[in-house]
Formats: structure tokens, sequence, C-alpha cells
């Protein structure tokens, strides 16, 4: 059965090219808002609205779709202007006066255009890249690392397109070693204080806190400044004072909750009751889940709201109030399947599958066994559950909040597609001992790409170009020599 373009937008069947074109700014206003609420809609009741706009907006394709629907043309279609046939201007092909322009024109230059990301990579073709990369990095000890992620980056950004256009990455591979080295080396004394002079440590901890700051900031500068689109570089204009401001109140609670349980180990737990002990113990872990949501909200909002293409920012307005719900219904999720792991042990407490006495070659019950292995499965499965569902809403969450010089991005995750694709890719993988790890990241690529868009008002190829103008006339920034990136 055909779909009825006008009930998608909400039309009536002669409406005019005015009440089309207003009709679609409401859907997708009210599409970009459900995401910015947490609510997204799914991709396929956005794609059927834009093709219902598709065909609506065009006079020629509208006619032939009513002709189709209802056996003629509707009054609206049929009011066909000459410059919307030619687009030329022209009253007729090939001569005549140029005509007046078409006022319909003028503002179709201006309607929002949503641009889908796309990802062009195969498994076959990284697998190739990633096992160079594993064997070289395990003959070197890990020193080739760093150009297995150059390499790694270079194949993911390339195959990333935009309207047609590949990202690219030009990460020097001796600043990302330089990175490492330096976090490494950072860990490495830590360690060796908290085992041998372990009275040192939280003096250690507080001596390393300022350092931290710093090696986030050069991080997302030394990301930002080498990805580009079509020639034209990101940047990154976040300052070590703006870090230290917005993470600061997190790392005074981590403190003083680390320097509260050092205090009470070192004490023994004297003059605390049993309760009171076990309180202490847990609190640097209850203490992170209350914070969390928070620091994660903070950590996007400082990299996404410094971040730049050309002189165009990036703006992410995105509430803690939405971090802090996303985080209590995937803790909900979680609680869910452990609620549903637990009725199932008592179900099998008492059923004749628990009774069983046969054996096993480890001299186990094969009952008891059994229950063990489908206990460990339905508990990774939770494990994959939580991920996937955070994975999910925070991208839509975060992406729905964002723009771009007003240019809307857009997620459309859902938790289901995100759930079945980190199972399959799990199982595979283990099935096939790693090797089909490869593959597992092509297809997360993919999935997040095609399910994420940028809605460009008047087009992509104008905003790029007015970009491109800009840069030219400030002049290209030179990237500071004492970046380096400290990711894996």
């Amino acid at each position: 059965m055909q779909k009825n373009h006008y009930q998608i937008l909400g039309l009536r069947d002669g409406a005019t090219q005015e009440e089309v074109k207003a009709a679609h700014d409401k859907a997708l206003r009210r599409f970009v808002l459900r995401h910015k609420e947490g609510r997204p809609l799914s991709r396929e009741d956005f794609d059927a609205m834009e093709e219902a706009y598709a065909v609506l907006r065009e006079p020629v394709r509208r006619a032939v779709y009513d002709r189709e629907l209802f056996g003629a043309p509707s009054p609206a279609a049929r009011e066909v202007p000459s410059s919307a046939s030619f687009p030329d201007g022209r009253g007729v092909p090939g001569g005549g006066e140029t005509a007046p322009r078409d006022p319909l024109l003028e503002a179709r230059s201006k309607e929002p255009i949503t641009y889908a990301f796309e990802f062009t990579g195969s498994g076959s073709e990284y697998f190739r890249i990633w096992i160079v990369n594993l064997v070289l990095s395990i003959l070197t000890l890990g020193i080739y690392s760093a150009w297995a992620k150059v390499r790694r980056e270079q194949y993911f950004h390339r195959n990333t397109l935009l309207d047609g256009s590949g990202f690219d990455y030009h990460g020097k591979p001796g600043a990302i070693l330089k990175g490492r080295l330096i976090a490494y080396g950072l860990f490495f004394m830590l360690n060796v204080v908290e085992n041998f002079f372990p009275f040192f440590y939280p003096l250690a901890l507080l001596a390393a806190s300022p350092i931290v700051p710093w090696l986030l900031v050069r991080s997302f500068g030394f990301r930002a400044r080498n990805t580009s689109y079509r020639g034209l570089r990101f940047n990154f204009h976040g300052t070590y004072m703006q870090c230290v401001i917005t993470f600061l109140p997190y790392l005074l609670l981590f403190l003083a909750v680390v320097l509260l349980v050092w205090h009470r180990m070192r004490g023994g737990g004297r003059g605390y009751s049993f309760g009171m002990q076990i309180l202490i113990t847990l609190s640097p872990l209850l203490v992170f889940a209350l914070v969390f949501p928070a620091i994660f909200g903070s950590f996007k909002r400082f990299q996404i709201n410094n971040l730049l293409f050309g002189r165009s920012r990036f703006k992410c307005a995105a509430g803690f109030g939405g971090f802090y719900a996303i985080f209590l219904r995937t803790m909900l999720v979680g609680f869910a399947f452990l609620t549903f792991i637990y009725f199932f042990v008592l179900f099998v407490r008492f059923s004749s599958i628990f009774k069983q006495t046969t054996l096993s070659p480890h001299g186990m019950p094969l009952g008891v066994l059994l229950v063990l292995v489908i206990m460990g499965i339905m508990f990774l499965a939770s494990q994959i559950a939580v991920l996937a569902y955070f994975q999910s809403r925070a991208a839509n969450f975060v992406w729905g909040n964002t723009t771009l010089d007003r240019r809307q991005f857009v997620s459309t995750q859902t938790f289901k597609e995100l759930f079945t694709l980190h199972v399959s890719n799990g199982f595979l993988t283990l099935l096939t001992l790693g090797l089909y790890w490869p593959w597992a990241k092509v297809n997360l690529a993919a999935y997040r790409a095609r399910n994420t868009m940028l809605i460009a008002e008047g087009g992509l190829d104008n905003f790029v170009g007015r970009v491109s103008e800009e840069v030219r006339a400030t002049g290209e920034e030179i990237l500071d020599v004492f970046d380096f990136d400290i990711a894996l």
C-alpha cells in the first residue's frame, strides 16, 4: 500500500506549498525537540517525513504522486512555476528573456537539508591493517602502537563520509608516543609510591592532580587540530584554567573521600561501628555513582563547547538533569536484569535440574554446572544491556543538544539495535578467538554513522564554503608543537 505523504505531515489533500513547508518545519522541530528531551523518534519515522516533504515540495513529483494516489493532481500541484521546471530561470529551455527570480526557489535555498553520515569501510580491509598493527606492536614491545593508531585513525576517518566527502586524520606517531610515555610514567610513579611508600600516597595524588587538566587539554587539542573535513581543520580552544574550574569540585570531593578511607585504614577502624566501617569502605563507590552523571556531562560540555570547525563553534546545551535521568534509567535497566537473574536462581533452586546428581568431568553435578553457565551468560547479557542503553541514550541526548553555528546534529540510535549489535559482535569475537574484532569495530562505526545526521539550513556546501573563506581571511593557526595524544 502506497504511503500517504499528506497524512505523514498532517496536511489536507490540497495543501499549498506554504502549508507543506510549514508542516515540514513543524515536524522537524518536533523531531529535534524529542531528541533533546531524550525521547527520540525512530529513524523510519524521520525517513518517512523527509520522503513526504521531498515529494510534496516539488510540483512535478507531487503531480505524479497525486495522480497515482487520487487519480488526478491536486490544484496546488498543477501550479508549476516555470522556473521550477527549468532551473536556469528561463520560461522555455534555451530561449527567451530571463524570468524574475522565483520566490519559491529562493525560499528553498534557505530550507534545512538533512545530511546523514556514512561509513564505507569493510571488515576485510580493516583486518589487514589490524593484523599488521598487532604483529608489529608485539615485536616492538608496544612502541609501534603509536604508528598503529595513526593507521587506524586514518582508515576510520577517511571512510566516514558526510555529503560524499570523507574526514581525514593528520596525527604524527611521535606526538602520540610522547603523550603515552608521559601518561605511563605518571601512572608508574604513582604505583611505586602506593606500593612502597603508602603513607605518602595521598600527597602524591594531590601533587599529580594539577597535571591531569593539562593532559586533557593537550590531548583534546591534538585530536581536534589533526582532524579535517574538506581540507579544513577542526580546532580546540579550551584552556588549562577552564578545565581546572570545570573539574576541580569533583577532584576535591574525590580527594576528600580517598583521605577518609586512608585515615580509616591507618587507624584500623577504631572508634567506628561495623556498619560505619562498611559505609566508609564503600564511600568512594557511592560518591562516584552520585557524581558520575555530572562528571560525564561536564566532560562532554567542556569537550564540545570548546571545539571549532574552522572559525565556527560547536555548542552543547545538554543539561545535567538529562544526564542524571539517563543514568537513573540505566540503573533501572541493570536492576531489572539482576532481578530477573535472582528469580531465575530461586526457580532453579527448587527445580529438578538443580538436584541432578550426575557428575561432570570436573566432579560437579551437571545440573549445578548448567545453572552456573546460564547465570554467567545472563549476567554478561545484563552488562551488555546496561552498556548499550547508556551509550544509545547518551549519544542521542548529547548530539540532539549539539549545534555547529546553528546547524543541528541528530542521533537516532536505539537500545534494541545497539544491544543486538554488541551481542553479535561479542559472540563472534569469542567464537573466532578475537579474529572477528576488526569486523566488530567496522560494524559499530557503520551503525553510529548511519544513525547520526546534520541538519544544515541552506545546504552544507554554502556553509563549508563560508567557513573556508573565513579561515583564509584570518589565516590557519599553527599547530602547537607541545600538543600530544594520551588516548589509546
